[in-house]
């Protein structure tokens, strides 16, 4: 199956049906995404980036991946925080969970801020590519 069949796989079951098994393993295709990207772009960046426009549209899906974070990383917060005030979290140690949630919710806000950031930044990458092209001849 191709990225793109796998990506529109997904378009197709925004409402589910959802599971455990389906959210940890939307998590590992994006981690396995990027180190696609990381091969396509690596030592076959000839077939697989063969033109400015390419380097364009990857930052324009991963500025928007990036720019999504943010929402992801707050329900994960209120997720945890929810779970804290019913009384359904515990620590391993035996101590109070709140600590944990606490500094979780932390790392949590610290990564939506710096997805922003990075969104922001690819986001400049199309400004900044947006009148580049190939030339084939190497002529300027």
């Amino acid at each position: 199956m191709t990225p793109g069949r796998m990506a529109e796989g997904l378009r197709t079951r925004m409402d589910g049906p959802h599971g455990e098994d389906h959210t940890t393993g939307a998590a590992e295709l994006a981690a396995q995404a990027v180190r696609f990207l990381n091969y396509a772009t690596g030592p076959h960046a000839d077939s697989g980036l063969p033109y400015p426009a390419t380097v364009y549209s990857v930052a324009a899906s991963l500025s928007l991946a990036a720019g999504r974070l943010g929402q992801l990383f707050g329900q994960l917060d209120g997720y945890l925080h929810r779970e804290l005030a019913a009384g359904r979290l515990g620590e391993d140690s035996g101590a109070d969970p709140a600590g944990s949630v606490d500094l979780a919710s932390h790392h949590l806000s610290v990564a939506a801020a710096a997805a922003s950031g990075l969104a922001d930044a690819l986001g400049a990458v199309q400004s900044d590519l947006s009148g580049t092209h190939y030339r084939p001849d190497g002529a300027r």
